[in-house]
């Protein structure tokens, strides 16, 4: 059981820029065996942000964010007992090829909004993209630089 949420980790789906990816998909790509899924003993998301602004919960926030598969650490700490993750759908490019920020004006402005209510409810919380902590691409975009458009306070971004 999470006590205090120190991180939340900023994902995306991976996923064409127009397909919407429902609930139960991506739960199924995350739990069901390969090879129709990863083979994890749970879903990787905390939140989800759909196409149309819409949130899914899928981790209730009393449950630590452990992936098994996952290996997260940020200075040497595993951060999973204490972290979230929220991903967008979207995330892949209309060329196919590279992942960047995709979302909709409705992910935005659902995005925005959660990000500031997590910062208020966790004052001490450290936002951070996916591939800050693993060197991939997710979720596509410069976490660091987005927060800060959006006035999210320096202290709470990690950089």
């Amino acid at each position: 059981m999470i006590s205090n949420i120190k991180y939340l980790v900023i994902h995306s789906t991976n996923s064409n820029y127009d397909i919407e990816f429902t609930e139960k998909q991506i739960i199924n790509s995350h739990m069901l065996a390969p090879p129709h899924g990863k083979g994890w003993i749970k879903v990787g998301y905390s939140d989800v942000i759909h196409l149309d602004g819409t949130i899914s919960n899928l981790t209730p926030f009393n449950e630590d964010g452990r992936v098994k598969e996952w290996n997260l650490s940020h200075d040497g700490e595993d951060i999973h007992q204490y972290s979230r993750h929220i991903a967008y759908v979207g995330g892949v490019s209309k060329d196919g090829f590279n992942l960047e920020n995709t979302m909709t004006q409705e992910q935005m402005i659902t995005f925005d909004s959660y990000l500031k209510y997590m910062v208020r409810r966790y004052p001490e919380l450290l936002i951070v993209g996916h591939g800050k902590l693993t060197g991939k691409s997710c979720p596509g975009f410069n976490v660091s630089s987005y927060c800060e458009s959006i006035d999210i306070p320096s202290k709470n971004i990690l950089k």
